[in-house]
């Protein structure tokens, strides 16, 4: 089971850029600020937007991703189930998926994911201190 996870998960990394560019088309803000860069390379200006080969809009070093709900949850899925990870908790996702990628409002959408994920929630661990001993109530006296 395992080793058709992983392999069902490297086919996904190597389709993604392509994925991400099909999704790029469709959003008017992408290839705005993907005109914009191109713009500035051509100018030789300096511009937080770049486009890498793959032709894929780059923020700051990263590549920047379209806020589309199935591309971004794709990528958490990805990110999130990965058979050597197991459920990471919030900051452990957002860091390992900041190192790759970018989109606007993504902590937003890691932490709305982290509250969907049943298994999650299942092993998470109350941070309330024990109850300590009972005490028994006072047994009522009638009339």
């Amino acid at each position: 089971m395992h080793c058709v996870y992983e392999i069902q998960l490297s086919q996904r990394q190597s389709n993604l850029p392509e994925i991400i560019k099909e999704a790029s088309l469709k959003d008017l803000e992408y290839a705005f600020l993907s005109q914009q860069a191109a713009d500035d390379q051509k100018k030789g200006k300096q511009f937080d937007y770049d486009i890498n080969s793959d032709e894929l809009l780059i923020f700051r070093n990263i590549i920047y991703i379209t806020n589309q709900n199935s591309i971004n949850k794709l990528l958490l899925d990805e990110f999130h189930r990965k058979a050597y990870v197991t459920h990471p908790g919030y900051q452990k996702l957002l860091t390992a998926i900041q190192k790759s990628y970018f989109w606007p409002g993504l902590r937003k959408d890691v932490a709305e994911y982290l509250s969907k994920c049943l298994e999650c929630q299942l092993v998470k661990s109350d941070h309330q201190h024990p109850a300590g001993r009972l005490q028994p109530l006072p047994i009522p006296k009638w009339k």
